[in-house]
């Protein structure tokens, strides 16, 4: 029972399950005002940390991030694609040193994860979202802290437009 407990709160944590008093848990909805929410706070976060680790971001870092783009390019399954998608923001974001901003950084993208999971299952926006991170790479190397910056905050917020238009766009879910 302790092991389940644990683990339907680290589900709550990540924003799959809520809890309501006295009526249990149930499956989380995915809110466009929410998936907004945490764009707003992921491109202020993120654009902060990518500013910090650029200038002690490494060629090998950049090479390792671009092989990731390659594998990206590859991917089927939507489960790697978030995996490699968060692996490459990762490795451009260690170089940083602040723990505590990397924790925040994993912990809006983990409660982001079902978003991207829902975008990579329901829209076309990933050539979209691969050139983006080319162009990030190509700032990065040529040393342009603050435009890099600026198009990672335009790269989650695109991606969060797609997302909040996609739920809005949907047919309501009835209910029983």
């Amino acid at each position: 029972q302790v092991i389940v407990r644990e683990a339907f709160r680290d589900l709550v944590s990540e924003g799959l399950l809520t809890t309501e008093p006295r009526r249990g848990v149930r499956v989380a909805h995915l809110s466009p005002e929410e998936a907004e929410e945490i764009t707003a706070l992921r491109q202020a976060v993120e654009g902060q940390v990518l500013a910090w680790a650029i200038p002690n971001l490494t060629r090998a870092d950049l090479a390792r991030a671009g092989g990731i783009l390659e594998e990206l390019d590859q991917a089927q399954a939507v489960d790697r694609i978030i995996e490699l998608n968060r692996r490459f923001h990762a490795i451009l974001y260690e170089p940083c040193g602040r723990a505590r901003s990397l924790a925040l950084v994993e912990t809006l993208r983990r409660n982001f994860a079902r978003y991207l999971r829902f975008t990579w299952e329901s829209t076309q926006h990933r050539p979209r979202s691969q050139g983006q991170h080319r162009q990030l790479l190509r700032l990065i190397a040529a040393g342009k802290v603050a435009e890099a910056s600026a198009h990672l905050r335009a790269h989650i917020g695109e991606t969060g437009q797609v997302i909040a238009k996609a739920l809005r766009d949907r047919a309501p879910v009835q209910s029983p």
